[in-house]
């Protein structure tokens, strides 16, 4: 990890210093407790205490593992909220802090840290269950915490917050392409407008593959899912990171996002040259085909005041079908020329 101020501190791989002779005893059954043969993958933990003996207990407790996380200690909640930006797989909280008290310490500690596990360090049990209510993973009453519990603990929540996160993902997202599905791409575009001023522009493409009914007869399934997703990769790689990007259904996508005016015809002009392209699938005779790959796009830009999201998408939707008679046209008057 990079330096840290004086009172955000590393001490991961320091050698504990004992608290006093119970505490050793304890430290000492707990390292004997993990020998049942548990490994425990590498993790960057996060404990925010304001005791330095209670700090250095849960050290000594983590570097008894078979895999010690590396582990970075704050003394308040505002010195860990500096930390916002850092890597962390878990937080320990206690509760009472210099500068925050109660379950209130959790709300903060998840705000601060949107989507890590967050484990609150209680005396009482019942607080415990609150500050699960308040977004806490799980929480440990420090009666009972030795090296086995705090490490189980830990597993656990980093366990349970990636199958949560696993579920959110994949409720939001087109398995194939791996783009925002229907539903989260109208509910992102209808959160994004109802933060959009008068004054910022607001676009919405609709996208659709020309001819992709003849690739997957001509070619398979598997070759309309390869298409699919080389489309959705281009797309995500010619907008910007803020762009919403979605497959909409079917051979169709959308991309919505805010946008100053006089940067949007080159914006479109990016995505129409990202996706033409060829794509090489494989054919019955082990012959490799190249197949070209061409969208049509329809565009609705709306520069004064807020917009309707349905009105945004039916112009786009209009637009795309107008853009793909026009290369029916072009496509027609040139056979007729040759």
């Amino acid at each position: 990890m990079a330096p840290l101020r004086q009172n955000h501190t590393e001490i991961g791989s320091y050698e504990a210093v004992p608290i006093n002779a119970v505490a050793t005893a304890g430290i000492v059954n707990a390292m004997n407790e993990t020998n049942d043969g548990v490994k425990y993958p590498h993790r960057a933990v996060l404990l925010i205490e304001d005791s330095r003996t209670d700090a250095r207990l849960v050290a000594t407790y983590l570097n008894s593992l078979p895999t010690p996380p590396s582990l970075t200690h704050c003394l308040s909640l505002a010195d860990a909220q500096d930390l916002s930006t850092m890597a962390f797989d878990v937080i320990l909280t206690d509760l009472n802090l210099p500068d925050s008290g109660g379950v209130a310490t959790v709300t903060a500690v998840v705000a601060a840290f949107p989507g890590n596990p967050v484990i609150a360090l209680t005396t009482d049990e019942a607080r415990g269950v609150e500050c699960i209510g308040a977004g806490a993973q799980d929480f440990l009453p420090k009666d009972e915490m030795n090296s086995k519990t705090l490490a189980r603990a830990i597993e656990y929540a980093v366990l349970r917050t990636e199958q949560v996160n696993r579920a959110q993902y994949e409720s939001s997202h087109d398995s194939l392409t791996g783009v925002l599905n229907r539903q989260a791409f109208h509910e992102g575009a209808e959160s994004q407008l109802t933060h959009t001023g008068p004054e910022d522009g607001i676009f919405l493409l609709f996208a659709d593959v020309d001819n992709f009914k003849e690739i997957n007869d001509g070619y398979g399934h598997a070759a309309g899912d390869q298409v699919l997703r080389e489309v959705a990769g281009r797309l995500r790689e010619a907008v910007r990171t803020s762009d919403l990007v979605a497959r909409w259904g079917g051979d169709e996508f959308t991309i919505f996002g805010r946008i100053h005016p006089d940067d949007f015809a080159s914006l479109v002009d990016r995505i129409r040259g990202a996706t033409r392209f060829s794509v090489s699938i494989a054919g019955e005779d082990d012959q490799d085909a190249e197949v070209p790959v061409r969208l049509s796009l329809g565009a609705a830009l709306s520069q004064a005041g807020v917009p309707q999201f349905d009105e945004l998408l039916r112009t786009a939707d209009l637009n795309m079908y107008d853009d793909k008679n026009g290369i029916r046209a072009r496509e027609a008057v040139g056979s007729e020329d040759n």
